[in-house]
């Protein structure tokens, strides 16, 4: 029952989110690579492309599929979601990416990896940081 619903509305909602990244294509092609806005209808881009594949997570839920995990470079997939963790922390919280330069690839289901990034980042208020390399664990509040 609860798949089935999760079904419907994740079509529903796949319906609208088509249409805004349709018009989200006539907006990059009406601008050119140059203009100053691009770089903000790119990220329009990006965060659809990242709902349209939630969407896929919650109609795979609905017919209980199973994951597509695949392997992953770290810093590629959290370089890509910096943009959007800077605009869900606000501007008064400052994020610094600093990544090892060893990262090994992992194989992980993305949309589930970017989902648990993203839900760090709303969780901010909580937490004193999103990641540390394992020599410098964060600190507790004081």
């Amino acid at each position: 029952m609860v798949g089935q619903l999760a079904g419907g509305i994740a079509h529903d909602f796949n319906n609208l989110l088509s249409a805004s990244m349709m018009a989200n294509d006539f907006l990059l092609n009406a601008h050119k690579p140059t203009d100053p806005r691009s770089r903000d209808i790119m990220q329009i881009k990006q965060n659809a492309t990242r709902a349209a594949t939630l969407v896929r997570q919650l109609l795979a839920f609905s017919r209980r599929q199973t994951l597509r995990p695949q392997v992953l470079d770290l810093g590629d997939a959290l370089s890509d979601l910096t943009m959007l963790l800077r605009r869900l922390i606000g501007e008064k919280v400052k994020l610094d990416l600093v990544l090892a330069a060893n990262l090994w690839p992992v194989k992980v289901d993305v949309s589930q990896f970017e989902q648990v990034i993203v839900n760090l980042g709303r969780q901010r208020p909580r937490c004193r940081c999103l990641a540390r390399a394992a020599s410098s664990p964060c600190a507790p509040p004081m």
